[in-house]
């Protein structure tokens, strides 16, 4: 536990818990909760595990109180960035194919992140260069953007990292920890 003094006020921070309490003379202030998480790495980017992570995205937005409609964009995104890696990430490729997903709720800013992270190389499968009009593929990266208030798309030689960003209002009467 640190603690820090200046002019009469008490900041006393447990790094364990990520509380941070302040205590004046006149009162003590409490943030409702600290900064949310959810986390996987390592799993497998195949089609057949995206329902299961697209359901598991949603259940942890709701739990933290997101409204349904805001979760309808950040679930799509995020199901988005899942197929491209299933689809982009190790085609051509001897690796097992991998992906790290991290969704992060900041409330003091109101801040929602998620990262979908691959260890492969992008390549543009035959028929997907560009969009394809009859077949409505190519579209995926255009909808991301068009969901999340904020995309970024870092790729290197270690693999491609979309990281996507959002102004969310939960109320924290509805979430469920």
């Amino acid at each position: 536990m640190q603690r820090a003094e200046s002019e009469g006020a008490v900041a006393i921070t447990a790094a364990a818990t990520n509380e941070q309490i302040s205590v004046t003379g006149r009162h003590r202030r409490r943030p409702p909760y600290a900064e949310v998480s959810l986390s996987y790495h390592g799993i497998g980017a195949d089609p057949s595990q995206l329902p299961t992570l697209r359901r598991q995205i949603g259940a942890w937005l709701g739990g933290i109180g997101v409204d349904s409609r805001q979760q309808g964009d950040v679930v799509l995104a995020t199901y988005e960035a899942f197929a491209n890696v299933v689809e982009h990430a190790y085609v051509d490729s001897d690796e097992d194919p991998l992906m790290d997903v991290e969704a992060t709720y900041v409330p003091d800013t109101s801040t929602l992140r998620v990262t979908v992270a691959d260890h492969g190389t992008w390549r543009e499968q035959a028929g997907d260069s560009g969009r394809d009009t009859e077949s409505n593929r190519g579209n995926g990266v255009r909808l991301i953007r068009r969901l999340a208030a904020h995309t970024e798309i870092e790729r290197t030689c270690q693999g491609t990292v979309v990281t996507m960003t959002w102004h969310i209002d939960v109320d924290p009467r509805s979430a469920v920890w």
